[in-house]
């Protein structure tokens, strides 16, 4: 019996269930954010929407991190329900370091969107860089895509945003109208 059955066996139920989720953001803010391709496309936004931005960055908490035991657990998982090149109890051990290693970075809530993602995809056990590139698609990793795109936004409307200048009063405009009324009532007589 190699390590990861053995892991599947002890470790099973032992992960706590933690949820990380990205502050609300209101639905126009959300499509802006969603629809953004380039800051020259963009549009440059006014104060209230830099200040939603800005308060969308600071409300998010950081992500739980995984612990090697979670790591080890999700691994045990996957290679229980898929196919794999056999080990010795010594390279199982290793290519579980191995993979310690290269995940411990990604937060954990990403790796279980990466092993649903996996489990559902390939018969084949995944690489590291399998499960690093199914974890780009997790919630901690599009709310950090967000928050880049909310800073270049906000940047924009730091550089471009220039407040409305009334160009004439109401009664200015009032007064021009009734000259341009005259001087019509005038050319018709």
């Amino acid at each position: 019996m190699n390590d990861m059955s053995q892991i599947a066996r002890t470790n099973a139920g032992k992960s706590p269930l933690t949820r990380w989720s990205a502050p609300s953001l209101d639905g126009r803010l959300h499509a802006l954010l969603e629809s953004y391709t380039s800051l020259s496309s963009a549009p440059v936004i006014g104060p209230d929407d830099a200040a939603g931005l800005r308060a969308f960055i600071a409300a998010g908490a950081e992500p739980v991190m995984p612990d090697k035991g979670s790591v080890e657990s999700m691994l045990a998982l996957l290679a229980s329900v898929k196919r794999r090149r056999q080990n010795s109890e010594a390279e199982a051990g290793a290519q579980l370091e191995q993979y310690w290693q290269g995940l411990r970075d990604v937060p954990l809530d990403d790796l279980r969107h990466a092993y649903d993602a996996l489990l559902k995809g390939s018969p084949w056990f995944p690489d590291i860089s399998d499960i690093i590139a199914a974890a780009r698609g997790g919630p901690v990793a599009r709310y950090r895509r967000r928050c880049l795109i909310a800073r270049s936004l906000i940047m924009k409307h730091e550089r471009e945003w220039i407040a409305p200048v009334a160009l004439c009063s109401p009664e200015e405009a009032a007064r021009i109208r009734q000259t341009i009324d005259d001087a019509a009532e005038g050319v018709k007589a």
